[in-house]
């Protein structure tokens, strides 16, 4: 299955916030249309290993940004 998804911010972000923001809108939307199991890519060095827990989230805005993902992705079998 691919569904595609487009966003727009109302705010000035980082590009790691942008790239955990794109990130969360796609866990919420997988969530809400009952995926199971769930593969994420990125091309975002940092927060792939920042969500993978092999990087240490140290900045506050970002460590926030990787609870929420964290919470998300409890909901799914396998991510």
């Amino acid at each position: 299955m691919m569904l595609e998804l487009a966003i727009k911010f109302d705010f000035k972000a980082t590009n790691n916030q942008v790239e955990y923001e794109a990130l969360l809108a796609g866990l919420t939307l997988a969530k809400d249309v009952g995926v199971k199991r769930l593969k994420c890519c990125s091309d975002s060095k940092l927060i792939t290993e920042q969500v993978g827990g092999r990087y240490q989230t140290k900045e506050p805005q970002l460590q926030r940004y990787n609870l929420m993902v964290s919470q998300l992705t409890s909901f799914f079998a396998s991510f």
